[in-house]
């Protein structure tokens, strides 16, 4: 892990922080300088249940696409053994908007959500420019999710970070409303 990593760490859901590990892993294994953009984009689409996730594969993104649109191949995936690849500035950037953006919804956690939020705020990333080559509409995905984050107003509970997860969330019986269930918390 990064310091880059470590100063962003402690505020991110457990799905933000596995996007980012995966993020550093993907820049690693591409051989990439450092972890940008279309990195961190490809780690949040990695964790399917995220909020992220669903959003951008509700508007038909999917990592082989995003592969494509790369030109990357799977057999490019190799593991490099450098450590301690570090952010690209406009990915030190995303970060810090992705608490602005979290901090002014009141939410005291960052989620991959927030994330996806400011890389579509940065208007030259590698990764926006990746989306308007799939033909998705960045604008149109960020008001999805500015929507989502609007109307949040609890986490799923994969999204809490699990020092704050109580044990009484845990569910005891199968879900009959899975759907429903991944973005609710159950109080009782």
């Amino acid at each position: 892990m990064t310091k880059d990593f470590e100063r962003f760490f402690n505020r991110f859901t457990e799905n933000a922080k596995q996007s980012l590990v995966l993020a550093q892993d993907i820049a690693m294994e591409t051989r990439s300088e450092n972890i940008r953009t279309e990195h961190i984009l490809l780690g949040i689409l990695s964790i399917k249940r995220s909020v992220g996730a669903i959003v951008m594969e509700n508007a038909g993104i999917s990592v082989n696409k995003i592969k494509i649109v790369l030109h990357v191949e799977s057999g490019d995936f190799k593991k490099d053994t450098k450590k301690g690849r570090g952010l690209s500035d406009i990915a030190k950037k995303v970060l810090e908007q992705a608490m602005i953006i979290a901090r002014e919804a009141d939410s005291p956690f960052v989620g991959t959500e927030h994330i996806l939020l400011a890389i579509l705020s940065q208007k030259k990333s590698k990764a926006e420019a990746v989306l308007k080559e799939m033909r998705v509409n960045p604008d149109l995905l960020k008001m999805d999710i500015e929507g989502y984050i609007q109307n949040a107003g609890f986490f799923s509970q994969q999204d809490i970070p699990r020092e704050f997860m109580g044990t009484s969330t845990k569910r005891t019986s199968p879900a009959k409303t899975p759907a429903l269930d991944s973005f609710s918390i159950d109080l009782t």
